[in-house]
């Protein structure tokens, strides 16, 4: 369903929809055959999947972490678990490419804060993401103080196009991931999670930004 913003061609996401984050790094010897696998065959596949709302690709800014990343948006859990999703990295193609691949992860989130969905982004913006982690107790409250922070704190910023929330399936852990406009020189202005590293229930927070990348 598209929706009224600024922007042109924008979808929208609902809270039960499913963000999958899939990053990897490659064999450097047999990178340019991955991109090419990647954006010739299995993007392509990949958006042909009903119930696969959109993708998106970064490529790293920082020394941490693997090069690639990659944004599935999805309509559920049962997108990613049907055959033809997973027909889609069984190919002969994707098969010769699965060697080259290297600290290889998939993530799965559920939205609890859906921006819209732009489906057309510059080179030079930037996908900002924080990474907050809190204790296993009391998830409900860890939420309610995340949210807090998030409305206080992103108010004061002109250049971001659009938002999401995410909540991990399988920790106590959040995403705010932030699409900023032209904003490969500003990105590193962009802290949320240091004033949440005050609250007593705080574990571990990280921040990563990747480039957009077709």
């Amino acid at each position: 369903m598209c929706i009224q913003t600024k922007y042109s061609n924008v979808l929208e996401l609902k809270v039960e929809n499913i963000l999958r984050i899939v990053c990897t790094d490659v064999f450097s010897e047999h990178e340019d055959e991955y991109l090419r696998w990647y954006s010739s065959e299995h993007e392509r596949l990949l958006l042909k999947i009903p119930g696969v709302i959109w993708t998106y690709r970064g490529i790293n800014l920082h020394e941490h972490g693997s090069k690639y990343m990659y944004l599935y948006f999805c309509k559920d859990k049962d997108v990613l678990e049907s055959d033809i999703y997973k027909s889609s990295s069984q190919t002969e193609w994707a098969k010769r490419i699965k060697p080259f691949l290297k600290h290889f992860s998939a993530i799965n989130y559920n939205l609890v804060k859906a921006g819209p969905l732009i489906t057309q982004i510059g080179l030079q913006d930037i996908f900002h993401i924080e990474r907050i982690r809190f204790n296993e107790a009391k998830p409900a409250c860890h939420y309610k103080k995340f949210y807090q922070h998030y409305l206080t704190y992103f108010d004061r910023y002109s250049n971001i196009k659009t938002q999401w929330i995410c909540a991990s399936e399988i920790n106590n852990e959040y995403l705010i991931i932030s699409v900023l406009e032209n904003a490969e020189s500003q990105f590193a202005d962009l802290k949320f999670g240091n004033d949440l590293c005050r609250e007593p229930d705080f574990v571990d927070w990280l921040k990563d930004d990747y480039k957009v990348h077709f």
